[in-house]
């Protein structure tokens, strides 16, 4: 049995967890709950215990450590936060952000995730039709998303570690989606694979805009989440290009996340189309949730 088909069964959806806080959980033994405390909570199980969560699914090597995420009906797993170098996020707002506004280009006949972390929009996107392939410069980050690719029984992507388009050379795609790590890392800082962009932080951002049309089909479309020092560092491409950006950010509310003093930063989702001519559109953090709204204008 699919792991994925053992968690429904049981009733493990994110509807369920977010009605079932810790305390509850904790007082529970119904194998959904159990799951919670596992992979929400964080919280040890007996060997019996593991019994009445699994039954006779299969478990993949390492999962139990993992912690997992539930994204439109798939399970999706990643690492708790340990400041490793290597660790690999779960999916996060700015994927949230990426995920809404690449629907309006799916089903997509093929599609790439660069720098694909755990495959939460490999995956996301090819359960929408295609076939999605995912690549990261990340060992760890290939093996969960090959590991939830198994999970939720989706064959229609496959994963290869490599930077950047290194592993795709001389490949085309109908959509791109992208999500690179775009923090500023000071000189003397230990390397984050997850977190650091470059010394400025935008560099990797600015490698793969600078290599989209190389990739693209002539009908193919790419977005790009990053942040940017500056939108003039954004390289021009032979693609129409929109911008979707956030008012400048302060040097102090970006320290206060990040912990790097970086003013003036954007953060900004850049979609790129046939076409010409570059257009800005400003978008308040509150608005970024709401980004499907504006699929009449990236469309």
């Amino acid at each position: 049995m699919l792991l994925a088909a053992r968690f429904r069964e049981i009733g493990l959806t994110a509807e369920e967890a977010r009605r079932t806080p810790p305390r509850h959980a904790a007082l529970r033994e119904d194998p959904a709950a159990l799951a919670l405390r596992l992979f929400r909570d964080r919280t040890a199980l007996t060997a019996e215990e593991q019994v009445r969560v699994f039954a006779g699914a299969v478990v993949p090597t390492g999962l139990l450590h993992c912690r997992l995420d539930i994204v439109e009906g798939l399970y999706l797993f990643s690492d708790w936060p340990e400041n490793r170098p290597d660790e690999v996020l779960p999916p996060g707002e700015t994927t949230a952000i990426l995920y809404r506004a690449a629907q309006s280009f799916c089903p997509a006949a093929r599609i790439l995730d660069l720098g694909c972390g755990s495959g939460t929009l490999a995956l996301l996107l090819a359960a929408r039709g295609g076939h999605a392939t995912g690549t990261d410069i990340n060992p760890r980050a290939i093996a969960l998303a090959q590991l939830n690719a198994e999970v939720n029984g989706i064959a229609a992507v496959d994963f290869r570690t490599g930077s950047l388009f290194e592993p795709v050379t001389g490949e085309r795609f109908d959509l791109i989606v992208s999500q690179p790590p775009y923090i500023p890392r000071p000189a003397g800082t230990p390397r984050h694979l997850f977190l650091h962009g470059g010394e400025r932080g935008d560099e990797l951002a600015r490698q793969i805009v600078a290599a989209l049309p190389e990739h693209l089909t002539p009908q193919g479309r790419a977005l790009v989440f990053s942040d940017w020092s500056a939108l003039d560092r954004i390289p021009a491409v032979p693609l129409r290009t929109r911008l979707f950006v956030s008012p400048p950010l302060t040097g102090e509310s970006y320290a206060e996340v990040y912990g790097v003093h970086a003013p003036g930063v954007r953060q900004c989702l850049a979609v790129f189309d046939p076409g010409s001519g570059v257009t800005e559109q400003q978008m308040l953090p509150h608005q970024w949730p709401a980004i499907a709204r504006y699929t009449t204008l990236i469309a």
